[in-house]
């Protein structure tokens, strides 16, 4: 019986392991739900640090640059599990955001639409999902 034991430890260690990674292997990480009961996530493997000139627009508040900002792509998941990924340029240090890309899925993964985006970059609202998500990016 012990040596039955012994050849099988390695067959449940290794499928343990395999379970394990599967729980990771799409690479969102829970941030924060909100009173409708949507979930955001963020892509933590798309984070990327980016370095050179970047001029952005703020409504009503003219035309500024940043030397520095973060990419990454998040998701707001509907209650009735459909969903929207968003790729933004996190501003850190100006606590604005702009979003670049958008696109919208069903709750079986099919492609809806990919809605345009705003032109302007806004000012994070603090105590939202959505700074929740800024911070989780931003840090």
């Amino acid at each position: 019986m012990n040596k039955l034991l012994l050849l099988l430890a390695p067959t449940f260690i290794l499928l343990g392991s395999i379970s394990s990674n599967a729980a990771q292997a799409d690479g969102w990480t829970y941030i924060t739900s909100s009173l409708d009961n949507t979930q955001y996530y963020v892509s933590t493997e798309s984070i990327k640090k980016r370095y050179g000139m970047e001029v952005y627009s703020v409504e009503g508040s003219g035309v500024g640059s940043s030397t520095q900002h973060v990419e990454a792509w998040w998701k707001a998941v509907n209650a009735d599990s459909s969903y929207t990924q968003v790729k933004t340029k996190f501003f850190c240090s100006l606590d604005i955001s702009k979003n670049t890309s958008q696109v919208r899925y069903s709750a079986a993964d099919t492609y809806i639409d990919s809605p345009s985006v705003g032109h302007y970059a806004v000012s994070t609202i603090p105590n939202t999902s959505f700074s929740k998500v800024f911070n989780f990016v931003c840090s």
